[in-house]
């Protein structure tokens, strides 16, 4: 998929699983309170869920 030449519906269905990816990747414990890029991820994922 392409975002260029993708549709809404392309979008829409794949947006839930998108979510789902987003919600692993928080709740995995990789050391946030240690690593700096670890946060700075954190940060930006729960930038892009609200």
């Amino acid at each position: 998929m392409k975002l260029g030449t993708s549709t809404r519906d392309d979008i829409i269905n794949r947006t839930p699983i998108l979510i789902g990816h987003l919600q692993l990747f928080l709740a995995e414990e990789l050391g946030a309170d240690e690593d700096e890029m670890v946060r700075h991820l954190f940060h930006e994922a729960y930038s892009c869920w609200i």
